[in-house]
């Protein structure tokens, strides 16, 4: 019950925080895609998958909610079962920095954890804003409540260090780089997703990714890494 107020809180106080940005209409764009994955370590198996971005632009404010999923069900036996989802909201104070507020969630139960529950606020950098690159880089302490899949819980300061790197070869194919490192007192979370896509249409495109999950101190029985190597088709908007 502790950890249900608590989690209830923050999230509260995150959204009060920032509830100026409901005053503006905003521009709204994004992109979901559905995908077909290869994974190994807690889980080796052939996954489905389904993604959503969302990102909203109203003056100097941006909100972004961003959700992953896959699943993989053999025999009646569940193989894979995977969910992540990130709400952040923030405001440029310049053309470099902007100043933000994120809550976000991992949890596998193959990893031995229910919920990686985190939510913290911050300074994030636009280091290139090309046309062609593009590079975001953003720090921010927080608190993280796991929870974990054969009982008890872990509450700590937390502490989450993101990049974000894009870069366009032309109108049609890009890459993107993504890393996230989360410092909890149970583990580190490092993550890292690399991605290729290729337009096949102006809403339309086809994407291989790369992706790694390493916890610094995994639970007992279970890996230190995780990875997935995923097709899929977007849809952008």
């Amino acid at each position: 019950m502790a950890i249900f107020n608590i989690s209830r809180a923050a999230i509260t106080v995150v959204a009060l925080l920032f509830a100026p940005t409901a005053a503006f209409a905003g521009t709204l764009s994004g992109e979901g895609a559905l995908a077909a994955s290869q994974t190994s370590g807690n889980t080796s198996t052939t996954a489905l998958g389904a993604s959503l971005k969302l990102r909203n632009e109203a003056g100097p404010w941006v909100q972004t909610v961003e959700i992953r999923a896959d699943y993989a069900n053999a025999d009646d036996v569940t193989t894979a079962n995977r969910l992540f989802g990130a709400l952040q909201i923030g405001r440029d104070f310049n053309e470099t920095f902007y100043g933000f507020g994120r809550v976000s969630n991992n949890r596998d139960r193959f990893t031995g954890y229910k919920n990686q529950l985190f939510f913290g606020a911050g300074l994030g950098m636009h280091v290139l804003t090309g046309p062609k690159a593009t590079w975001d880089l953003e720090v921010s302490p927080g608190y993280q409540i796991d929870t974990f899949l054969l009982g008890g819980s872990s509450e700590s300061f937390a502490l989450q260090g993101i990049s974000r790197f894009g870069y366009k070869f032309n109108d049609a194919v890009s890459l993107q780089n993504d890393t996230n490192i989360g410092y909890a007192e149970t583990s580190t979370l490092i993550g890292n997703i690399t991605s290729v896509t290729a337009k096949l249409s102006e809403k339309l495109a086809a994407r291989m990714s790369y992706e790694i999950a390493h916890q610094t101190s995994p639970l007992p029985g279970t890996e230190a890494t995780d990875t997935a190597t995923k097709v899929s088709l977007v849809y952008g908007f």
